[in-house]
């Protein structure tokens, strides 16, 4: 989906893996505002809104080592969405309606995915919001992949772009990629998330989905704690 331009000879897409590895450890000599914790955790959470049919076996284990590092009351309520991510899927059928009712329709989608349903004059997407947001994707050094090109502002990609920033703050320890983070979260995915959130739990199509709005609450909260609050 979008395709990461780096001085070295990685390639990476977005929907798959940024960096050597699923999971930053990269340790530096500075202090960045953003944690290891929180990157990985980031990661997850994109792996979470991502089609079920793309779910690793991995991904609730995963989610419990990145928590781990968060405050102790955000990491329990990781922990919860991990053991319901676990058994989600023993019944992928219902996982996968659950899915498509909340985020994909066809008659009606009870819970976009897209930032500009609720930042956009009548919910308009790929208008002012999508734009703005490719502009942070190529700023940031991304451009996109060969594969079909989802709409920038899915709230998938949106989470794994916060974790390539703080990936890549953790791996140069340079402050501008840190204050990318932060600005993200500030102005823009801290405007919206948390209706998202809202939105999956009214519409309470499955329990993995339910426990996921109350981690995506939660965790945006917290960001946003960090990140100084949102930015109008």
């Amino acid at each position: 989906m979008f395709r990461v331009r780096l001085p070295s000879t990685r390639r990476a897409h977005c929907g798959r893996r940024w960096g050597p590895s699923p999971m930053s450890t990269t340790s530096v000599t500075t202090e960045p505002a953003v944690t290891t914790a929180e990157v990985n955790t980031c990661l997850l959470l994109a792996r979470a809104f991502a089609l079920p049919r793309e779910f690793s076996d991995e991904d609730p284990e995963l989610l419990r080592q990145a928590v781990s590092g968060l405050p102790a009351q955000l990491a329990d309520s990781g922990r919860r969405l991990a053991d319901a991510w676990e058994a989600a899927r023993r019944d992928g059928q219902a996982l996968d309606l659950a899915h498509a009712r909340l985020f994909l329709g066809p008659f009606e989608i009870l819970a976009s995915p897209y930032a500009s349903t609720y930042l956009e004059p009548e919910g308009r997407l790929m208008g002012e919001v999508s734009n703005r947001v490719a502009a942070c994707y190529a700023e940031a050094g991304l451009e996109p992949g060969r594969q079909p090109v989802e709409v920038p502002d899915h709230i998938a990609l949106e989470w794994e772009f916060l974790y390539y920033l703080g990936y890549r703050a953790l791996e140069t320890g340079e402050a501008a990629w840190t204050d990318r983070f932060t600005r993200f979260v500030r102005e823009h995915l801290g405007l919206w998330a948390l209706q998202l959130a809202e939105q999956m739990r009214r519409a309470d199509q499955h329990p993995f989905y339910n426990t996921l709005a109350d981690f995506c609450r939660e965790f945006t909260q917290y960001l946003l704690s960090e990140a100084g609050g949102v930015s109008h």
